[in-house]
């Protein structure tokens, strides 16, 4: 059989050439020649394939009805690929445009559902993180409105200096706002030297000179210092050998002339000074004789009226009482507290300090006077009250859980279990925060010890971190809590000082009855900055006149002005604000000794959810200022004095806009019902064109 008359599919040469003769679609002759070469088609093929490759005729190889429609089989190509010759009525491919057409209606109406879901949950009111959730209003009592975590520390025993600033370190990663630090007094009045009673004859050195190292590293890692002022040195009460005496009445005017020394050096770098510590009980208030409220009141009053005499702004809170049964020798705080006030304490002190040990007990357990634990300290809230001393707060002194293992049975101070301190230590803020308008500052018993309490006594297992600096849990319970409550701030108002607001110490604090949360805070310098996250479309923050005491202009030295940022950028800052030369949004001070309020930010992407932003203020210089400055020659930034309004209460708000919300909603809604429409109006021609 030669090549050109290779049968297919079972054919016979004499099937195929039948085939060719009588299919009623091979009515032309097929080619012989190739009218390019000369050659036939069944020689090109070979020249192709090879010898061995069959040829194909360059027509159908297969049998119709004789009609010149195909019997269903796939017409082969000369190459040997399948011709689809079928065709349609003009009924089956209306048929099947109209299937196309509704796949594309059916998936329209999902994507428009998709795209509803999704305006819903995040353009509706509903879903808005702001929407529904009451404006947090500030505690009506002063000094309330402050970040609430602090710790005691013993810094002042410390002598390696790379555990002084680890210490601190760990405090700030922590999340401590607060440290609360010992300044004996007996420590840095020696008055050996006649012509320097604060000289270290000793060690040849101020004796200022370890505290000031103290006061820095603090200010360094953001920390604010409450200073306890105790432990009177021995020529003050020379009948008493011990450092827990108080001054006799013969030295008490030397006790107001160190107060007036260290808050004049301390002045806007120590926030506030505690008086003393436990004069209820014997041990602390060691004169020879029974304890007596008149005797600290008047050692309160001596330190009170030197102090404000040089810092009207300086915090001052009256000695933490401890809390006691035991009235052997003693008086139990509550007692004592009303002894105070029948002495005239009441105008002699900013804040209260307490102490709050829960023993063995959660922070929730109902108080007692029989009973020593955290919600003791309702007890002593009601003897302020009952004075008439509501308006004022309670910071805590000494708060906190101890954890002593087994192995220790003299346990004073009750114990838990490492896990229950950790958990007990949050909630007793938590607790406090939601149940008492008066709570503040809360100093935790303690961060760390040096090494000088062994770890046979129970007092060693309050520490944060052991001597070596390993956590505890309760460090990382509360690093965990302190995260949460410094996230953002949400609607309402909150303190220069509270949580979510970040303001270093070199923000001074500024008293007064009239502000919400009883003070504000102006900057020590220029460059000093406070930031703010929240949650909301505007805010707005209250200025306070600078005092007019000559230490500079409202608007300070040489210029300068609060910058403000939102998210970094200047064009998000309200348009109402003014631009410097570069652009940069600055608040213009208030004038005329009026406290106003101003507002920083507007509308921020208030079409949209209700998003997480950054507010910015600086301390800067007017460019323009300072070129003048420059000019003339008097240009000192080093030297300046900066007095500068102070920045109360922060308001943050929720003015969403929904008309977008709304617009979207009603085209998709629209949308969606239109595509139904069409979707069932071509389901109806459908089956009425299968009718037919």
């Amino acid at each position: 059989m030669s090549k050109e008359t290779v049968p297919r599919s079972g054919h016979t040469s004499q099937d195929t050439n039948m085939s060719r003769d009588q299919n009623p679609v091979s009515r032309q002759p097929l080619p012989t020649k190739d009218p390019k070469d000369g050659k036939s088609v069944p020689e090109q093929a070979t020249a192709i394939h090879g010898p061995s490759a069959p040829t194909l005729p360059n027509d159908t190889l297969r049998p119709n009805d004789g009609n010149g429609n195909a019997n269903g089989a796939s017409l082969i190509s000369a190459t040997g690929m399948p011709i689809d010759t079928e065709r349609h009525t003009p009924d089956e491919l209306a048929h099947a445009s109209r299937s196309r057409r509704r796949v594309l209606l059916k998936a329209g109406l999902v994507l428009m559902a998709l795209l509803l879901v999704l305006d819903i949950a995040y353009l509706s009111p509903f879903t808005d993180p702001a929407a529904g959730v009451p404006p947090r209003l500030p505690s009506p009592v002063p000094l309330t409105e402050v970040q609430p975590y602090g710790v005691n520390t013993f810094l002042q025993k410390e002598v390696d200096g790379w555990k002084k600033d680890k210490t601190l370190q760990m405090a700030q990663n922590m999340g401590a706002g607060w440290i609360k630090q010992q300044f004996p007094w007996a420590d840095i009045e020696y008055r050996q030297d006649p012509g320097n009673p604060y000289w270290d004859v000793k060690n040849n050195q101020s004796a200022w000179e370890k505290y000031d190292s103290i006061v820095s590293l603090a200010q360094q890692y953001g920390l604010r210092v409450i200073a306890r002022i105790d432990s009177a040195p021995a020529w003050s009460h020379p009948l008493i050998n011990t450092l827990k005496a108080p001054p006799s009445a013969d030295h008490m005017q030397d006790f107001a002339n160190f107060i007036h020394d260290f808050v004049k050096k301390y002045s806007g770098q120590v926030a506030a000074i505690q008086i003393w510590n436990e004069p209820n009980l014997v041990g602390e208030w060691a004169t020879g004789r029974p304890v007596n409220p008149a005797e600290y009141v008047q050692l309160l009053k001596t330190a009170y009226i030197a102090a404000k005499q040089v810092d009207p702004n300086m915090i001052v809170l009256a000695a933490p009482l401890a809390t006691t049964n035991d009235t052997s020798n003693n008086l139990d705080e509550l007692d004592y507290l009303q002894g105070m006030y029948d002495a005239g304490a009441k105008q002699y002190f900013d804040v209260m300090s307490a102490n709050a040990y829960g023993k063995s007990e959660p922070p929730e357990a109902a108080p007692s006077r029989d009973k020593l634990n955290f919600r003791r300290v309702e007890l002593l809230r009601a003897v302020m009250e009952q004075n008439g001393d509501s308006a004022k707060a309670v910071w805590f002194n000494e708060y906190g859980w101890n954890a002593s293992p087994d192995s220790i049975t003299n346990l004073p101070w009750g114990r838990v279990t490492p896990d229950q301190q950790a958990d007990y230590t949050v909630r007793g803020i938590q607790y406090a925060q939601q149940h008492w308008p008066w709570a503040g500052l809360f100093t935790i018993w303690y961060l760390r010890q040096v090494g000088d309490i062994p770890n046979t006594e129970s007092e060693y297992y309050f520490g944060l971190l052991d001597p070596d600096f390993v956590v505890s849990p309760a460090y990382q319970a509360v690093q965990k809590a302190t995260a949460a409550s410094d996230a953002a701030a949400t609607v309402g108002a909150w303190g220069p000082l509270s949580s979510p607001v970040s303001a270093a110490p070199q923000w001074r604090i500024r008293l007064s009855s009239t502000v919400p949360g009883g003070l504000s805070v102006a900057p020590s310098g220029i460059g000093d900055t406070i930031s703010l996250s929240f949650i909301g479309t505007d805010v707005k923050i209250s200025l306070l006149p600078a005092p007019t005491d000559g230490t500079g202009g409202v608007a300070g030295g040489n210029g300068a002005r609060y910058y403000v940022t939102i998210d970094g950028e200047s064009s998000k800052v309200a348009p109402e604000l003014p631009r410097d030369s570069r652009k940069q949004a600055y608040i213009q001070a208030p004038t005329g000794g009026q406290a106003s309020e101003i507002t920083v930010a507007r509308g921020l992407n208030a079409e949209f959810r209700t998003g997480l932003h950054t507010l910015r203020i600086r301390v800067d210089n007017d460019p323009q200022a300072v070129g003048s400055a420059r000019a003339s020659g008097v240009f000192a930034p080093d030297a300046q004095s900066i007095a500068m309004p102070g920045i109360g209460a922060i308001t943050v708000e929720a003015k969403r806009s929904y008309v977008l919300f709304a617009v979207t909603l009603l085209l998709l809604i629209a949308g969606i019902g239109f595509l139904a429409w069409v979707l069932r109006r071509s389901r109806s021609l459908m089956v009425a064109a299968h009718g037919r």
